[in-house]
């Protein structure tokens, strides 16, 4: 024995999304627009933060969209695990263009959806294309992998998220290359990766009334 602390050998990523904001609770488009966290949003948070706690689960570093509702609930779980926060803009929503910060009401009636949305176009017109939200999401994980291995937890939205699991391994759930699977608010999945080359080796999911429930697990299989 050297007496040095033992460094770990794989990668553990949680991907989490942020808890519930006013424009999940109110029915707005909210892409790269600021809404905060509802009082439900910073109690799911919490509740998470508490359990994980118990739990005695540990993250070597947390990465966060800096968009509120990423940021705060992340911020919640980094005070109460005593983890550092990075915020990191990479991870930010998919840009909505003009559809964000307006109603799914209004949205419909001012642009509505087109029969057919090929990778290419903007949404919102001015947004991102899902071509566009690809490669960031494979430049974000990129950047996961070239740190350190260790533990690591990423709050971030349902979006940008959903891609990032093709590049973890999780083609089926990403939707590539049509519409990304929809994540529940607050939802969790793991992945745990070798230093090289990245591979997915166990996963979890879970829906906010479950919260924390397996999330730290190592479970054999993929991410479903």
């Amino acid at each position: 024995m050297n007496g040095q602390a033992e460094q770990p050998e794989e990668y553990q990523i949680i991907l989490l999304r942020h808890g519930e904001s006013e424009g999940n609770a109110f029915g707005y488009y909210q892409g790269q627009a600021d809404f905060p966290l509802t009082s439900t949003g910073r109690e799911q948070a919490s509740a998470l933060a508490e359990r994980w706690a118990s739990e005695r689960v540990r993250f070597d570093r947390i990465i966060a969209s800096p968009l509120l509702r990423a940021r705060a609930t992340a911020e919640i779980i980094a005070a109460r695990l005593e983890a550092p926060l990075e915020l990191d803009p990479t991870w930010k929503e998919w840009a909505n263009g003009r559809l964000e910060g307006m109603s799914m009401v209004e949205a419909r009636e001012k642009y509505p959806r087109p029969a057919f949305i090929n990778p290419y176009m903007h949404i919102g017109e001015s947004g991102e294309s899902i071509t566009e939200l690809y490669l960031r999401a494979g430049r974000a994980v990129q950047g996961l992998i070239d740190r350190s291995p260790g533990s690591y937890l990423v709050v971030a939205h349902g979006g940008i998220l959903n891609l990032a699991q093709g590049y973890l391994g999780d083609h089926a759930a990403s939707g590539l290359p049509g519409s990304a699977l929809p994540l529940p608010q607050h939802s969790i999945r793991q992945a745990e990766l070798p230093p090289s080359p990245p591979r997915v080796a166990a996963g979890s999911r879970e829906r906010p009334t479950a919260l924390g429930r397996q999330a730290a697990q190592r479970l054999r299989g993929r991410l479903r």
